[in-house]
């Protein structure tokens, strides 16, 4: 695991991510400007991945499901010049690009996708090391910084700064990891910054959602899908780590003052930063806060190996959920709500072959990595939080947005600008806007978030 949540700000792993195939459906006109709507394309695991802080063997205990059965999703990129295609995990809880580079001969990169700075006439090394990478069961990467054009569909960036990677000692399901977070102070603008500079797009945003499969979905640049939404967004202010919790902005997170069950004693009041992570599974929660719910639910501790996280199930026969509260989660005036079917997932155990509801929490420091850091995270906020909502993460003004996503299949999308964000729209589910005063330059991305979801 890292030393410092600051230099290295990459969060937990993930089985999810984007998938991609070359697009294979014609381009949309919106707002006069193309986007493209990529399919989904599902890989199953051979290994658990371990990409991120969570320990590859988070799912290797015998009384938890086959990490083999699991799927992950991943969106193609294409570097250089004449171009090079990769899978990667959009991601933002962390704010490299890296990939494997053929200057890695590790067997844990040999046979798999690698980046050739040498075979691209656009690559420049720079010469400069990249920052160290180091997550929670020991794996880590280290390369060098190349620059190098990246595209994805019609969004393209030259001289983007790329961690080619030279060093690995851990297996990945991933090419590399397109970080999506706010770079840290000194650190080269990502690809999402780099738009952002260049203000081609028509709103600074990335909109995200998880389809009611829990295996498909989409990500949006540039603007939102207000189909996929039902009323308005609701904005929470990022939290940075300078004075006033202003710039400079990393994670997209926010304050978090109570979890639980509203109207009952198993409500919690709180005091803390938790990060809105999309390359996260699960939510992460400090361990008492984690026990405390899950005894709400009369839950029990499953086993697992490494032992250093906590994760709870009861009997779910015939795979019907127990009829248990809604979930709320405050964040000041603000309160956001789960029902039983996000922040719970179903899993036959190995021992006995039951049907039991497992937690979509584990208990575990978030902020164990972050050494003395103030500012280090409580709680980080993956999937199971995320999917109940079309997430909107901010860059221009610092925020994320939620409103409760429509999941259903074959809607058809209405994208639309951000009011306040470059040109003015309602930034309701209605759809309309004003498209005015900016283009709009979008990438439509299918996602997949793993068949452990309910």
């Amino acid at each position: 695991m890292r030393s410092s949540i600051l230099v290295v700000p990459a969060l937990l792993s993930a089985f999810a991510g984007i998938a991609a195939a070359e697009p294979a459906v014609a381009p949309n006109e919106v707002l006069g400007v193309p986007a493209f709507s990529i399919p989904t394309k599902n890989k199953n695991l051979a290994a658990v991945p371990v990409d991120k802080r969570l320990a590859k063997r988070l799912y290797s205990s015998t009384d938890v499901e086959d990490p083999t059965r699991s799927f992950v999703y991943h969106g193609q990129i294409k570097v250089g010049n004449p171009t090079q295609n990769f899978s990667v995990l959009f991601d933002t809880g962390s704010y490299q690009l890296w990939l494997r580079s053929t200057d890695c001969t590790s067997s844990f990169c040999t046979g798999q996708p690698q980046y050739d700075p040498s075979k691209s006439s656009s690559a420049v090394r720079t010469g400069e090391k990249a920052p160290d990478i180091t997550y929670v069961d020991g794996t880590s990467v280290s390369g060098n910084y190349v620059t190098d054009k990246v595209s994805i569909g019609l969004l393209s960036i030259d001289n983007l700064t790329i961690n080619a990677v030279s060093s690995m000692n851990g297996e990945s399901v991933e090419d590399g990891i397109m970080g999506m977070c706010n770079p840290a102070p000194k650190e080269p603008a990502n690809f999402f910054q780099s738009l952002q500079k260049k203000g081609i797009m028509t709103s600074d945003v990335m909109g995200y959602y998880i389809d009611q499969t829990n295996v498909d979905g989409e990500v949006d640049f540039g603007g939102i899908n207000a189909a996929r939404f039902k009323g308005n967004l609701t904005w929470l202010p990022s939290l940075g780590y300078g004075a006033g919790d202003k710039a400079p902005y990393i994670f997209f997170q926010s304050k978090q003052t109570g979890m639980g069950f509203k109207g009952t004693q198993a409500f919690f009041n709180l005091n803390m930063v938790s990060v809105f992570d999309t390359g996260a599974s699960l939510m992460v929660l400090p361990p008492d806060l984690a026990l405390n719910l899950s005894k709400a639910l009369t839950m029990t501790k499953v086993t697992t190996s490494p032992s250093d996280y906590d994760m709870y199930e009861a009997l779910c026969p015939n795979g019907i959920i127990n009829t248990w509260p809604n979930m709320t989660l405050a964040f000041g005036d603000v309160e956001l709500q789960l029902t039983p079917k996000e922040y719970l997932y179903l899993v036959q155990r190995n021992s006995d072959g039951a049907i039991v509801c497992r937690s979509g929490w584990i208990g575990m420091r978030a902020d164990q990595s972050s050494g003395t850091n103030p500012s280090a995270p409580g709680a980080i906020l993956g999937n199971t939080f995320l999917r109940r909502f079309y997430s909107v993460f901010d860059w221009n003004q610092q925020r994320v947005g939620f409103a409760v996503a429509e999941r259903g299949l074959d809607i058809i999308p209405n994208y639309v600008a951000v009011p306040g964000n470059r040109t003015s729209g309602t930034g309701e589910g209605n759809g309309a806007a004003d498209g005015t005063g900016g283009k709009w330059l979008s990438l439509v991305v299918a996602i997949g978030v793993g068949l452990w979801f309910l």
